[in-house]
């Protein structure tokens, strides 16, 4: 629990849910998203020709959407390398700092 989901993550979870074509209430549980939210996103990836709306009222992600995910899976990748570099510079830095630790007197 406690994991925050950014905009690009629900999009690309949505752009996921979306590969076979699905009806907003799959999306919305599937992606656990409120109404509010589904229907801002689903306007937003309509909009951006991401997501389209097929003979079936089915919204079903496009070839601009698959080519969405495949960069953010990308993003996602060096995002998590970067913070683990970070995690390691912090780590280093506080062994660093154990150094500037003044010494008991005798």
């Amino acid at each position: 629990m406690g994991n925050y989901r950014d905009g690009l993550q629900i999009i690309a979870d949505i752009l996921k849910i979306t590969e076979e074509g699905v009806g907003k209430t799959e999306i919305m549980f599937r992606g656990n998203l409120s109404y509010t939210l589904l229907e801002n996103y689903t306007k937003k990836l309509l909009g951006n020709g991401m997501l389209i709306v097929d003979e079936n009222h089915k919204y079903r992600r496009t070839s601009e959407g698959e080519e969405y995910i495949e960069k953010y899976e990308e993003y996602k990748k060096d995002s998590e390398r970067v913070q683990e570099e970070l995690r390691k510079l912090k780590k280093e830095k506080k062994d660093l700092e154990l150094f500037l630790v003044p010494l008991p007197t005798v």
